[in-house]
């Protein structure tokens, strides 16, 4: 048919990403979704020449994944006890599309537009299958595991773009625009709406169970952000596909979601601050950096991005909140934030290590509010101290640095757990302080798995068959749940304050007890040198052993994971810098 020369739907309802999502409904799977066949059909009827043409000129949709999640993984015991962690679950998703548009692009596919996961958790069907004792509101484990599947969607594709470089590919957001329309401005688009889909009682019914004889079906569906429990009515449609309709062939520019970002910290997030400090405790020198842009040593303590730069590229910017001591005059750099991460929560060790520490970082942070003021007024200042995102990511070097090797503070604090206390306090003040200075979206990270930092493995570790050292494992649980205890006090006591700890103990713990699965293959060393103690100065361009692939390596160096390992880290701060700022 004639119709055909103007392209196909392939889809079929209940299909997804996993071939045992169609094979559960008896649906046609995505491997199965006939593309080759209607090639061959066209070829036949126009010959290879314009079947080719058409076949790279034209635009290819996807939109998979929620019946993967929705009517599979969710509701299978199996599925479950074949990937205890979803994130695990999403691997091999994500692997199906990577192996899905590679095959596409062999056969002759240039332009595809792929749309991400939606709110999973503001589904009418979700929240009535997993939202118990919910209250009816979106069910938040299943929004986040929507984000932290989108986040891992978009850098899966970016690594696309990069191989195949005659491919246009581009990644439709679903998920803002229809939670927007859920939560935020329902009434403004004309739902009255929003929990309830039109057809039958709208809390369970779609397929079979939405059918002519459904008790309290709507009189008029255009006022449902939902037509079934699980799928958008036609107005709701209608909205959805202008944001679809905007991406056209090349990349969309999107709106920072925060006007600015704020970094404070040590050396897992120092862009470059001790460049400019009478440290030792530097790496703005070869290999530091090898795989960063331009394979540039900017001081990050790593071979290419750290995990906050994934994040600030997930928030839609255009570049890097600067390392503040790099700043000079009234640079329009300055507008999306700065960093000022060097030292921990201890004064003590930034003065050990001629850093700068919290409280000094918090000195300049009011240096550069005065500076924004100057520039652009005190409203607009305001505005920018208000609304932007702060990332807090200390305590690493208070311990590892500090506390574990200092006979004088282990005769002050004989106990650990008083250490914490000081260190404990002065996080306390320190969020005081910046919530007085306008803060109010604060992330602050917890401390690592410590013990199974290789650096850590071979100073503390002896005896231990280079095995992660459970002493400091345990200390830094127990620091962790101290940092979420204190963090609840604050939100009780200052209740304008979003504040979230971002747990980062467990998916680097899981990362390398689990490398395999996420394609890492080194987990005892560092990429650089040997890989048990270099670090800052003793990890250089003379270091004998230094890898020559660090993907393969979860650390850069004995103390810092590799760009593969922060990529991975950071789509949990995703996740949670998502639910920060909306």
């Amino acid at each position: 048919s004639n119709e055909l020369l103007i392209g196909a739907n392939f889809a079929s309802a209940a299909s997804g990403y996993d071939d045992s999502t169609a094979n559960l409904y008896l649906a046609i799977s995505l491997s199965k979704q006939y593309y080759g066949e209607y090639q061959s059909r066209v070829v036949g009827m126009i010959g290879q020449a314009k079947a080719s043409s058409i076949f790279s000129n034209a635009l290819y949709i996807i939109s998979v994944g929620t019946s993967d999640l929705i009517q599979n993984y969710y509701i299978s015991p199996i599925l479950q006890a074949t990937y205890p962690n979803i994130h695990q679950y999403f691997n091999t998703l994500l692997r199906n599309y990577e192996q899905f548009i590679e095959n596409l692009h062999s056969m002759g596919a240039r332009r595809i537009g792929v749309a991400s996961l939606a709110p999973l958790g503001c589904l009418p069907g979700a929240i009535t299958i997993f939202g118990f004792g919910n209250n009816n509101y979106c069910v938040d484990r299943l929004n986040y595991d929507a984000m932290y599947f989108n986040t891992r969607l978009n850098s899966t594709s970016q690594i696309l773009r990069n191989r195949l470089s005659n491919l246009n590919l581009l990644v439709l957001d679903i998920y803002q625009p229809l939670y927007n329309l859920i939560v935020n401005n329902p009434i403004q688009n004309g739902f009255y709406e929003t929990r309830k889909g039109c057809c039958g009682l709208g809390t369970v019914e779609t397929a079979l169970l939405c059918n002519s004889l459904a008790i309290g079906t709507c009189s008029n569906a255009s006022d449902h952000i939902f037509w079934d429990a699980f799928h958008p009515s036609d107005a709701a449609n209608n909205l959805l596909s202008s944001y679809m309709t905007t991406a056209e062939n090349t990349y969309v520019k999107t709106q920072k979601i925060v006007p600015a970002v704020f970094v404070f910290g040590d050396s897992v997030v120092d862009v470059g601050n001790n460049n400019n400090l009478p440290t030792l405790i530097k790496s703005n020198f070869p290999p530091y950096g090898r795989d960063f842009t331009n394979h540039k040593s900017t001081g990050r303590f790593s071979n290419g991005k750290l995990a906050i730069d994934y994040l600030i590229d997930a928030l839609f910017f255009e570049s890097y909140p600067q390392a503040y001591l790099s700043t000079h005059g009234s640079s329009n750099e300055l507008l999306i934030g700065a960093n000022f991460a060097a030292s921990g929560y201890d004064d003590s060790t930034a003065n050990l290590y001629f850093s700068i520490s919290l409280s000094k970082q918090l000195q300049y942070f009011g240096e550069y509010q005065s500076r924004i003021v100057g520039m652009v007024g005190q409203a607009n200042a305001s505005s920018i101290f208000s609304g932007g995102l702060y990332i807090v990511s200390a305590g690493t070097s208070d311990l590892i640095q500090n506390y574990y090797i200092s006979p004088i503070l282990q005769v002050t604090y004989p106990n650990i757990h008083n250490y914490f206390n000081t260190l404990l306090t002065n996080y306390e003040q320190f969020i005081e302080n910046l919530h007085s200075m306008g803060a109010r979206k604060i992330g602050v990270a917890s401390l690592g798995p410590l013990g199974c930092l290789p650096g850590a493995i071979t100073l503390f570790g002896f005896g231990n068959n280079n095995q992660c050292v459970d002493r400091l494992n345990y200390d830094a649980i127990y620091f962790n749940t101290r940092l979420n205890s204190t963090s609840q006090m604050l939100r009780n006591r200052l209740p304008d304050l979003n504040l979230l700890v971002l747990d980062i103990y467990q998916p680097l713990y899981n990362l390398i007890n689990n490398p395999i699965e996420n394609r890492f293959y080194e987990t005892r060393k560092g990429c650089c040198g040997l890989g048990m103690v270099e670090t800052a100065l003793l990890c250089n361009s003379l270091s004998i052993g230094t890898c020559s692939n660090a993907s393969d390596h979860i650390f850069w160096d004995a103390f810092h994971p590799s760009q593969a390992a922060n990529h991975l880290l950071s789509t949990y701060m995703i996740g949670a810098g998502y639910s920060l700022v909306y």
